[in-house]
């Protein structure tokens, strides 16, 4: 995964340069994607409708990515749904979330009831197993809800403990959790994630503290909030800007996940979608955007759907893809603001992941060199302006893998993730 929010965005400006191609060749896109420097995505729940890859451009696995719905038998595999939402992302060019590694809830039964030690291993080989059968994966929340929801006690998981518990730290099962997922997928961005950050600045407070820790140990590239109804039901534009101030802090991306917007109505539901949408989106630090459904009965808040059971769009729906698809500052050319009062750096790398071609360098400051090495230390391009300069434009042409880039000029020495897929 990557790591400093401007390293970061490169996540999700990764998905920048990416031509959309269809689960089924006869669709069209609605949603024009082309050259977009943010993503709208959604989860995938195993049959998925004909109309999906029509608006949305990232996956996420609904139930199908949790441990407790793939190994509900110890050491029975059940990839299923996996395979389906990983097949979807990749057969259309598409971004790929997995969620989620270790979380309190929906977790295998079986391992409750284990010693601590045969639980550690039992973690592992979940991660290991995954990591070897989807090596393509692009995010994964690697915690899921640690403040609300974390696996200790019974019908929790119950392995928190196995992981090193709360130790000097306080958290130092999530930095455990999070060291596994590097070992296992270091090609990934690995991602927090957690619910009522939004609307409570407490629970930004103490996540803060987390993303600390991991950002200090490098275990971490990018935040997620997740944003369901009961989260923004009484957000302000206002309040969702300081919100996002807030997790951007560290200077990582933020993902707006598990987005969805209940009525009561039509109406009321589109009215709160166009209040509160255009400040998620339009904020530097917001990198994607998953929405968590959309259509009527296959919901987890069966009153947020935005299109009826007959595929017809409900206005929500109408309206956010009249709102995205010219929005230029974000979808064409997409040039993201320095210094917004928040990044505690402001040198942008995008697109990032890549698939060679153009990579871009922003900075606030002057650049006179850039060099990538390989994770072994190898120094795989060296460039040097003609003269110092705020912007670069460098055409990449390297092994699919993971890169170090270091920016560096007469005030400035920063350095970068890149993964070139």
């Amino acid at each position: 995964m990557i790591k400093n929010y401007w390293t970061k965005h490169l996540l999700t400006t990764s998905l920048t340069v990416f031509t959309l191609l269809f689960y089924l060749p006869s669709h069209s896109q609605i949603i024009q994607w082309d050259n977009c420097g943010k993503f709208l995505g959604n989860i995938s729940q195993g049959s998925n409708n004909s109309d999906w890859t029509q608006y949305w451009n990232q996956v996420t696995p609904e139930n199908g990515g949790k441990w407790g719905s793939v190994e509900r038998e110890r050491d029975v595999m059940n990839w299923t749904d996996l395979d389906k939402a990983y097949k979807l992302a990749k057969d259309n060019g598409l971004l790929f979330k997995q969620h989620v590694f270790a979380w309190g809830n929906q977790q295998p039964s079986w391992i409750e009831t284990l010693t601590e030690e045969e639980q550690l291993a039992e973690i592992e080989e979940w991660i290991m197993a995954y990591c070897e059968r989807y090596p393509d994966t692009d995010f994964i929340e690697v915690v899921n809800e640690p403040i609300n929801d974390p696996p200790f006690g019974s019908t929790n998981g119950n392995y928190a403990n196995a992981l090193g518990g709360r130790g000097d730290t306080g958290y130092d099962w999530i930095i455990k959790a999070f060291e596994l997922a590097k070992e296992h997928c270091p090609n990934a961005a690995l991602m927090i994630n957690e619910y009522n950050l939004l609307n409570s600045e407490n629970n930004r407070y103490d996540y803060s503290k987390i993303i600390g820790l991991l950002t200090e140990r490098e275990l971490i590239d990018a935040v997620g909030a997740q944003g369901h109804a009961f989260t923004v039901k009484d957000m302000t534009a206002e309040d969702m800007t300081t919100a996002i101030n807030d997790l951007a802090k560290h200077g990582l991306p933020v993902y707006i996940t598990e987005l969805d917007i209940d009525g009561p109505g039509e109406n009321t539901q589109l009215e709160k979608y166009k209040e509160i949408f255009p400040a998620i989106w339009e904020h530097p630090s917001v990198a994607g955007v998953t929405l968590w459904g959309y259509r009527q009965g296959t919901m987890w808040r069966e009153d947020a759907y935005i299109m009826n059971s007959n595929g017809t769009e409900r206005s929500a729906l109408t309206w956010l893809k009249d709102y995205i698809t010219p929005y230029n500052s974000v979808c064409e050319g997409y040039d993201p603001p320095l210094n917004t009062g928040f990044n505690t750096k402001a040198t942008l790398i995008y697109p990032n992941p890549i698939s060679n071609g153009s990579l871009h360098v922003q900075s606030d400051k002057a650049i006179e060199k850039l060099t990538i090495r390989n994770i072994s230390g190898q120094k795989m391009l060296e460039y040097r302006p003609h003269q110092l300069t705020q912007k670069i434009e460098l055409e990449i042409d390297l092994p699919a893998g993971l890169y170090l880039v270091k920016i560096e000029g007469p005030s400035l020495s920063e350095e970068r993730r890149l993964v070139i897929k």
